[in-house]
């Protein structure tokens, strides 16, 4: 980028005198997005086919970007999105782009008397909301004073841990079920079937139905994770 900076600066008199020519622009790969619009992220997911992560601290302030910029279909996009449909934005004058098989996580907090706004706009019942995985401890007390702190080392093994996943190939190889983790999904589709059947609350029947993909994907986080962590 000092390079393309450097040439860029240059009068095209000067670079010929240095016989420098101007490069290709250079393209950065992004991973973590916090603010963007529909036409940044897909941008931005045409770079990273891999993916993008979509960071929030309040998840509020996301949903109520949505149509900030345009009649975007942003609610839209995320449903289909998440089973990995095409992800579709129309430019103004300047046609729509497509991008196919998005994997497009979002991460952010949310606090529990704010949940019924979640809600709201019928994201309650379009399926929006059983799709996020909610978590909350039971019971959490403030902490005394204390000066324990993570040694830098931890860091250290943090950064060698993202290094070792971004240089892996990218490509999307199927992963499937030993046989026996097939069994233990067996029994676990099992039983949240008949909670499906059991359940009376639209809302909780249809986040019973989205955990036998969830439980799925959860474990191939986990099974990537170790693997990378051990070198494999």
């Amino acid at each position: 980028m000092a390079d393309y900076n450097y040439a860029l600066a240059l009068s095209p008199k000067e670079r010929k005198e240095q016989e420098i020519e101007l490069p290709e622009k250079p393209v950065q790969r992004q991973y973590v997005v916090v603010d963007t619009t529909p036409e940044g992220l897909i941008d931005a997911l045409k770079i990273n086919r891999r993916g993008l992560l979509i960071a929030r601290e309040e998840l509020l302030g996301w949903i109520s970007d949505f149509g900030r910029y345009n009649r975007s279909g942003e609610v839209q996009n995320m449903l289909s999105s998440w089973s990995e449909k095409f992800f579709k934005v129309t430019r103004k004058g300047a046609g729509s782009s497509t991008i196919e098989k998005p994997f497009i996580p979002i991460f952010g907090g949310i606090q529990p008397g704010k949940l019924s706004d979640l809600a709201k706009d019928g994201r309650a019942h379009d399926g929006f909301m059983q799709r996020f995985i909610f978590a909350y401890p039971d019971q959490v007390l403030k902490q005394d004073y204390n000066e324990d702190f993570l040694g830098d080392q931890y860091q250290s093994y943090y950064n060698d841990y993202i290094l070792r996943l971004l240089s892996t190939s990218g490509y999307r190889n199927p992963v499937l079920l030993s046989d026996e983790a097939k069994q233990h999904y067996k029994k676990f589709f099992n039983e949240n079937t008949k909670l499906v059947n059991e359940e009376s609350c639209e809302y909780t029947r249809a986040v019973y139905q989205k955990l036998e993909i969830i439980v799925l994907r959860i474990s191939l986080i986990l099974h990537v994770s170790n693997h990378v962590y051990d070198g494999q």
